[in-house]
């Protein structure tokens, strides 16, 4: 699948992902007017969630993109918990709350 492919399959996925970043912030990107910031991270993200099977394997995965994207201080802001367990909540087939029910 291509990027554009995977970008328009996942779409409303990565929005999701993006939201969260953005919203919890740990690089010190949002500055009010520009909530695409965190897309491109997000992208890279969800391209690989599919090999996360719990909460534990989402956060070594947006520590290791964060750290790629930016620096080891951003992939251990204290907010990164938090990221993984929100974007565990959108993927997790247990949750019955992703709206996959």
């Amino acid at each position: 699948m291509t990027r554009k492919e995977q970008k328009e399959a996942y779409k409303h996925l990565i929005g999701s992902v993006s939201a969260i970043l953005y919203h919890l912030d740990p690089a010190s990107l949002n500055f009010g007017f520009n909530p695409e910031e965190y897309e491109p991270e997000a992208e890279t993200i969800v391209a690989r969630l599919d090999s996360c099977k719990s909460e534990e394997d989402v956060l070594t995965l947006v520590e290791h993109e964060l750290e790629e994207w930016f620096d080891e201080e951003t992939a251990d802001a204290p907010q990164v918990a938090e990221i993984a367990s929100a974007i565990w909540k959108l993927i997790d087939p247990e949750n019955t709350q992703n709206g996959s029910s």
